[in-house]
């Protein structure tokens, strides 16, 4: 979950980024149409940066302690 999340916000905080970047006002669709391919490229690569963060992140975190050799009684272990 926390990896959908991190991507969409990754994403869309690039392709406003992106736009800023690229200076797009709402008056001016024509200039928006010609750089989207940019602008879209950004929000990709940000949204894969998005993804990347959350996965060290959850790397980093450690594993469940399992202590299944506490769980086996002695009757377990007869035939």
């Amino acid at each position: 979950m926390y990896t959908v999340l991190a991507w969409l916000a990754a994403e869309f905080f690039g392709i406003i980024i992106a736009l800023v970047i690229f200076g797009v006002r709402i008056e001016n669709i024509a200039y928006l149409k010609d750089n989207l391919t940019y602008i879209m490229l950004i929000g990709e690569f940000s949204a894969f940066g998005g993804f990347l963060i959350i996965k060290y992140i959850l790397e980093k975190k450690p594993d469940m302690l399992q202590n299944d050799i506490d769980s086996i009684g002695v009757d377990d272990l007869k035939p």
